[in-house]
């Protein structure tokens, strides 16, 4: 039997190669967090961070302009806004990546959080662009390679959102 000539073998491994490459799920890009705005009269800001080493997001802090001074606030108080009127809202505990995109009327905008390390909680605030009152804030931890989340907002507040962790 004659032995196969190298030409052979190297196209033989380089298709092999293309059909476990095609039989294989992709590999998940950076977690994004997408703004839908329905609103036809307002411009709003979302930002994104890719907190790491965080048990329950609700453990995150930021950092909150309210009554003209600047205070760190927990994430429930920022969350549910107890009668506060939150603006120009950080978050203060430590983060890797972070985004920010404004949202125009009627429009639509993602942030891509690139440079983030495995199994980030993604917390994230949209915010009126204007005045940077708070619309809404939340946070997802997802320990797959592909992590989205999707909101709308319309006439000032929040409508729905969803997420996916795939």
């Amino acid at each position: 039997m004659e032995r196969p000539s190298p030409r052979h073998v190297v196209a033989t491994l380089v298709l092999a190669a293309i059909v476990v490459s095609l039989a294989l799920p992709p590999l998940g890009g950076p977690p994004t967090v997408t703004v839908e705005n329905h609103d036809q009269n307002r411009t709003y800001r979302v930002t994104a961070y890719a907190v790491q080493d965080v048990d329950q997001p609700s453990s995150v802090d930021f950092l909150a302009t309210t009554d003209d001074r600047r205070e760190r606030v927990r994430f429930e108080a920022v969350f549910w806004q107890n009668d506060a009127d939150y603006r120009n809202v950080t978050v203060a505990s430590p983060y890797g990546a972070n985004g920010s995109a404004l949202v125009p009327a009627g429009g639509n905008a993602t942030v891509e959080l690139d440079g983030y390390d495995s199994e980030p909680t993604i917390v994230y605030v949209v915010e009126l662009a204007d005045s940077e009152r708070v619309v809404h804030v939340d946070a997802t931890r997802c320990s797959k390679p592909d992590q989205s989340v999707t909101v709308a907002v319309d006439d000032g507040d929040f409508q729905n959102g969803s997420s996916v962790c795939a």
